[in-house]
């Protein structure tokens, strides 16, 4: 095989794990996305959660002051 053969299908080569390269770097990016995305949810689901926990404790202390007043 001549040089000029070799030069050619090392370039493919090259070109083609550049490629693959470029696609796996862009998938990366999206799955990065994709979780910062969910941790923000989690985020905000937590703090749903704990607005709903004072919510129930105070519902708790109005309850148990109306049984002490009778």
């Amino acid at each position: 095989m001549a040089s000029a053969d070799r030069q050619m299908i090392g370039d493919a080569t090259l070109a083609q794990r550049s490629a693959a390269a470029a696609a796996s770097e862009g998938l990366i990016h999206d799955s990065v996305s994709a979780v910062d995305g969910g941790v923000r949810h989690v985020q905000d689901a937590g703090a749903v959660m704990k607005e709903i926990v004072a919510g129930v404790q105070r519902v708790g202390d109005i309850i148990g002051a109306q049984i002490q007043t009778g």
